[in-house]
């Protein structure tokens, strides 16, 4: 099977990624709460989520575990 290569064809227009946590509209002191069934579950995601995003845009996340769900402060 032969691939022929195409010249001229646009790429398809960039979109912003979506996030379901709301980084992008946090100040330093904000902060978020998620209720989860499975906190420590919850805080894995939420801090993968917030390391990405931290390396990206030189900001600072802590999170902490409660018996109803996680919350989320941007520290720096």
């Amino acid at each position: 099977m032969k691939i022929k290569v195409e010249r001229g064809v646009p790429a398809p227009p960039r979109t912003a990624s979506r996030t379901k946590y709301p980084f992008a509209d946090m100040e330093v002191g904000d902060s978020f709460f998620m209720n989860a069934a499975f906190p420590e579950h919850e805080r894995g995601r939420v801090s993968a989520a917030a390391c990405a995003y931290a390396k990206k845009h030189g900001v600072k996340f802590s999170t902490k575990v409660f018996d109803t769900g996680v919350r989320t402060w941007r520290i720096k």
